[in-house]
């Protein structure tokens, strides 16, 4: 028995103690959120709460939308090119990033002084920059094979904020506002910042040599990133459509109901993709490239991988959100709890997607991808819209779980005829 410990550390390899660190980190993080989106609710009200989730979803819809999804090409070129080459692509994409905020600050002025709020309007600027910012970095990392660093910048700039905002709010109940929040937000987003250029600064970037002008290599960048770049714009639209056009139809109130139930989705999707999906990525990638015989045994196992998981939390997260929301003082929560299993329905399927999307990004082929989100977008807008309008929240889970659907149908039927296919397609 006293040999059993070291059999054990000897049989495991290192892909599954990252692996399992990362899910870790993930996993406080989890219930970091998970805590702060019951203290918003509990003590700063739905409305709150609602606030903060279209903040959220503007932030990725922006971050994608401006940011042109460059880093999509820049984080998969960086899986087999030199450091070199990467400072090279960051500089020019710096360089980028800087005008198209610069820029914004116009419209955000104008937006502040319509809504007579210029606090809230370039506090949300900032914090959709951040996320922006940080966000890219993160998928770098991931891609550079550095997950429990990525993973480390992501836990400050989503969790430890968080936990700071909420000791030193409860302690000082005049600090419970919307700004205060997006302000310590920021905070967490400064820190991650800080933390990525210090891991960088021994990176050559004195020797590297930029030959192009920038908007010669955004044009450049943008030829190869153009499908993905729709398509994560459509994918983002399709996914918060719903959270928009119920605050428009239901209210804000009914709008913070469903993002206490999606938050838990979210969080729940986001660890899956950590521990197994983001660590496959990279691995598809190279197999695909050096045209190795075991792509498909390194797909199977991650959608096994995946699916387990995936199932195992659904059904722990059932009952422990069940608990959590009878003691919560919030009546309307516990009224609407009733959806909250076809939710982790939805988030079964979403996973699904996502792990057979990896085929897709392997290949290349963001064409395919490309069409899966007009797809997406055409059902989910129209989806919605009717169903929300007849069902209220219901409306909006069966929405997504017919989209879902669709999406499974039509990307196995894609896969199984890229796989036959003699010659597979490479951009």
């Amino acid at each position: 028995m006293k040999r059993l410990p070291t059999y054990i550390i000897n049989h495991i390899s290192a892909d599954t103690l990252v692996a399992f660190t990362v899910m870790g980190m993930r996993g406080t993080s989890l219930v970091v959120k998970f805590i702060f989106t019951l203290f918003i609710a509990r003590y700063m009200g739905f409305e709150t709460l609602g606030a903060y989730g279209l903040i959220a979803s503007a932030s990725i819809i922006a971050s994608l939308f401006f940011g042109l999804t460059l880093i999509h090409t820049i984080s998969r070129n960086a899986v087999t090119q030199t450091q070199l080459e990467i400072c090279r692509s960051i500089l020019y994409y710096g360089q980028y990033i800087i005008f198209v905020y610069m820029f914004l600050l116009i419209p955000t002025y104008l937006i502040s002084v319509f809504y007579n709020n210029i606090q809230l309007s370039f506090l949300i600027l900032i914090v959709i920059l951040f996320e922006h910012i940080n966000g890219d970095f993160y998928r770098l990392f991931l891609n550079l094979s550095k997950p429990f660093l990525a993973n480390l910048l992501h836990f400050v700039r989503t969790a430890v904020w968080m936990i700071v905002f909420m000791l030193v709010a409860y302690l000082n109940p005049e600090l419970k506002t919307l700004d205060n929040i997006l302000i310590a937000w920021i905070l967490g987003g400064v820190i991650a910042m800080i933390g990525t250029v210090t891991i960088m600064l021994s990176w050559p970037w004195r020797e590297v040599s930029c030959d192009l002008t920038l908007s010669q290599w955004v044009k450049n960048e943008f030829k190869q990133a153009r499908n993905m770049h729709i398509t994560s714009v459509l994918t983002a639209i399709s996914q918060y459509w719903s959270h928009f056009l119920i605050s428009i139809l239901l209210g804000l109130q009914l709008t913070g109901v469903f993002v206490f139930f999606m938050q838990i989705m979210s969080a729940l999707t986001n660890l899956v993709q950590t521990g197994v999906i983001q660590i496959a990525r990279p691995k598809l990638v190279r197999a695909f490239k050096s045209q190795d015989q075991n792509y498909m045994k390194i797909f199977f196992k991650s959608f096994k991988d995946t699916m387990i998981v995936s199932v195992l939390m659904a059904l722990c997260a059932w009952p422990s959100l069940y608990f959590v929301t009878l003691h919560l003082d919030k009546p309307l929560a516990l009224e609407w709890f009733s959806i909250f299993p076809y939710i982790l329905i939805l988030f079964i399927l979403a996973i699904a997607s996502e792990v057979l999307k990896l085929i897709f990004y392997s290949y290349y082929r963001d064409d395919i991808v490309l069409k899966i989100s007009v797809i997406a977008i055409i059902c989910s807008v129209v989806l919605n819209t009717i169903l929300v309008f007849l069902m209220s929240l219901w409306g909006a889970v069966i929405a997504a779980i017919i989209v879902y659907i669709i999406i499974i149908v039509y990307s196995t039927v894609r896969i199984k005829m890229l796989l036959n296919s003699e010659k597979p397609y490479e951009s």
